[in-house]
């Protein structure tokens, strides 16, 4: 298990970091035509929190991209959680659109009550996403 982490760790940061050096005029030249917006979720606990800076320029170039990304995390929505997550997004805040703290709730559950529909999540406990296997 930890071998695949660290494979997919390591194409992440990779991509990351060909896209933020990449030109915005040649981004644009890639992007397909009939591509739809994404709304993408990122965890905080050992996801976010693992790499700020890589998770935060992922979501600079998300946005960019003009898809929305959000946060949706386990943690308990109380002032201390909401502070230690505010204060680890830094001067990334401004690419999620929403930060979601649920709790012992379902991700996908809460998120779709907030009125957010997740197409990917990028996260280390997928078990706490959805009770059912996600659709094919």
């Amino acid at each position: 298990m930890t071998l695949i982490v660290e494979d997919f760790y390591g194409a992440i940061t990779r991509l990351a970091e060909e896209l933020a050096a990449e030109e915005p005029a040649k981004r644009a030249a890639r992007s397909l035509p009939e591509a739809r917006a994404l709304t993408l979720s990122i965890d905080f606990d050992r996801t976010f929190s693992a790499d700020p800076q890589l998770w935060g320029e992922f979501a600079r170039t998300a946005v960019a991209d003009g898809n929305t990304v959000v946060m949706v995390s386990r943690r308990e929505d109380t002032p201390e959680d909401r502070q230690t997550v505010t204060d680890t997004l830094g001067d990334y805040a401004d690419a999620f659109s929403q930060v979601l703290l649920v709790g012992d709730r379902l991700k996908d559950e809460a998120a779709k009550e907030a009125g957010i529909e997740v197409d990917v999540w990028v996260d280390d406990s997928p078990q706490f996403i959805r009770s059912e296997p996600a659709p094919e």
